[in-house]
């Protein structure tokens, strides 16, 4: 006799409920924890904290380079970015303060510590340390963010060409721009978007300085393969500049090299593979002078901000935060002291010889940053002459 459809339902039932048991009893129990947090992490005033406040109270000098600001402006940055980044206390455990979660995000930017080693300084936890950075980062950006701003009323335009033209011997230039990769860790599953032509994976920080070696405009985010003229022809600046809604005076312009396309409002040197005159080789000298500023610009963030001398292993999201936070606190430092930039840190030349004195910034961030390949180019005849307008009026300025 046929069994009855339910009967067949209920043996069916029944199978699958002692498959499930059988998985149930055949899967490993969960590991019991063994504590809810470290005992050594709860411990916070034996680490990294008591050192800061003995640094503070007998070595401000000591301080000031562990953290790379000084206590008086920490505290003010402090107090600026508190709100921002304060949470509450929980019934679980307590939040931890917005001070010490500032001060293991300066120490990140200044030593490039990993967050394992922060961990153990601070007494954090590095998983802790990895979901508060981001928001620290974007909380100090968006308070500084007003010291970087491209000029764009007639007033600013003459500062900032007064400063090349006293400085670096170079009338009619607006700022000096360059672009350099940020080399970061391979990103999951990133597939070549992050891969350059030097075989490391990085990020492109687009940047415009003036002749105070503070950084004017700065674009953030571009994937490492992308060719050097992709970068700049992409950029919200080339729109602005091409649009003129810079207010820039007329004749004003940017100087770069030759990963740059030569245009009315961007100046790069002569070809070397050319048969130079005098002329034109004092033009590329001017140039190449005026242009050291935005090399040391770049040389001062890396020595100060230690975190870009090797490759930097967080997702790509945190690095553009890290490059965008680095940059403006860079421009406040140079703000607000005097004493910022050290003696003998960055390019001079000699006044009598005309040699260049390399700074010592040289010494501490090869690799940490890379120069976009030189490609030649073909110019239209109307910015070439445009460049021998500028290669004549040099060779009259003394």
């Amino acid at each position: 006799m046929a069994p009855s459809a339910s009967n067949l339902y209920f043996a069916i039932f029944n199978v699958a409920k002692e498959m499930f048991i059988y998985k149930l009893k055949k899967r490993p129990s969960r590991k019991k924890r063994r504590w809810w947090i470290r005992g050594w992490l709860t411990r916070k005033n034996l680490g990294a904290m008591k050192l800061v406040s003995e640094l503070a109270d007998e070595d401000p000098e000591s301080y000031k380079n562990y953290f790379r600001i000084s206590e008086d402006n920490f505290n003010f940055l402090l107090t600026r970015v508190s709100n921002k980044i304060s949470k509450q206390d929980t019934i679980c455990r307590e939040a931890l303060p917005a001070k010490l979660k500032l001060q293991i995000t300066l120490r990140l930017l200044a030593s490039g510590n990993s967050f394992k080693s922060l961990s153990y300084e601070f007494r954090v936890s590095s998983c802790s340390i990895s979901k508060f950075v981001p928001g620290i980062l974007d909380a100090v950006y968006q308070e500084l963010k007003n010291l970087i701003e491209m000029a764009n009323t007639e007033e600013t335009w003459s500062e900032i060409d007064y400063g090349f033209s006293d400085k670096c011997n170079f009338p009619f230039c607006g700022g000096a721009i360059d672009d350099k990769h940020v080399q970061i860790r391979c990103p999951a599953r990133s597939r070549t978007d992050y891969y350059n032509y030097k075989r490391t994976f990085s990020i492109v920080l687009l940047a415009v300085c003036d002749s105070n070696l503070k950084f004017r405009y700065i674009n953030v985010g571009h994937y490492g393969r992308t060719s050097d003229g992709g970068i700049f022809a992409r950029s919200n600046l080339k729109t602005m500049l091409e649009e003129c809604s810079l207010n820039a005076p007329e004749g004003m312009v940017l100087l770069g090299d030759h990963a740059f396309p030569l245009t009315e409002y961007l100046i790069t040197p002569y070809s070397r593979r050319l048969d130079l005159s005098n002329k034109q080789k004092n033009f590329n000298y001017r140039l190449s002078r005026a242009r050291r500023t935005i090399e040391n610009t770049f040389g001062v963030l890396v020595s100060k901000f230690r975190i870009f001398e090797k490759p930097i292993p967080v997702l790509p999201e945190t690095v553009d935060k890290i490059i965008k936070t680095c940059c403006v606190l860079h421009n406040w430092l140079k703000t607000i002291s005097s004493t910022y930039i050290e003696p003998g840190s960055i390019d001079e030349e000699n006044p009598e010889t005309r040699e260049l004195v390399e700074g010592s910034w040289r010494t501490v961030t090869q690799g940490a940053f890379s120069t976009l390949r030189n490609l030649g180019r073909n110019h239209s005849r109307n910015v070439t002459l445009i460049r021998q307008g500028y290669t004549t009026l040099l060779d009259m300025v003394v």
